[in-house]
């Protein structure tokens, strides 16, 4: 039951990180060692995490590239994404988001190729500039991935 109770948490902070309302309904699919010992308790986890079909599973099976995938302890938790977000929605956030990650590492790269701000500049705020362009790159390169990945 703590696995259960794991995964209730993760998809409870999984619809807040995603900004999902209370009144939205999601699809959950768990996978658990032994489904037909939760089989009474589905309706229980229905109105724990707002979801209007549980799938209890040994089997992990296919899983959609959309698919949002959760590990707890014991327990494996799949949630299709297009019952969380509208997916076009979804793409149009991520592209505007992809834009600013470009402005970011664009402006990094003006200070950073400018021969001035490099050797007059602490070197403490030269490392910042280094470390806050390698942070962009890495938030751009999973959001080309994430954006790949709802085509």
């Amino acid at each position: 039951m703590e696995s259960l109770m794991d995964a209730v948490r993760a998809i409870r902070n999984l619809r807040a990180e995603r900004k999902v309302p209370i009144a939205q309904k999601i699809q959950v699919r768990l996978v658990v060692a032994e489904p037909e010992r939760y089989g009474s308790a589905e309706q229980l986890l229905r109105n724990l995490v707002g979801a209007n079909r549980i799938t209890l599973s040994s089997e992990r099976g296919e899983v959609a590239k959309t698919d949002i995938h959760l590990v707890c302890e014991g327990t494996e938790v799949f949630v299709p994404l297009a019952s969380l977000v509208d997916i076009e929605e979804e793409k149009k956030r991520i592209d505007a988001e992809i834009e600013r990650m470009r402005g970011e590492v664009a402006r990094a790269d003006g200070k950073l190729s400018n021969e001035k701000f490099v050797a007059r500049a602490p070197e403490a705020v030269v490392n910042e500039e280094r470390r806050k362009r390698a942070v962009a790159v890495d938030m751009l390169e999973t959001l080309i991935r994430r954006r790949a990945d709802l085509d």
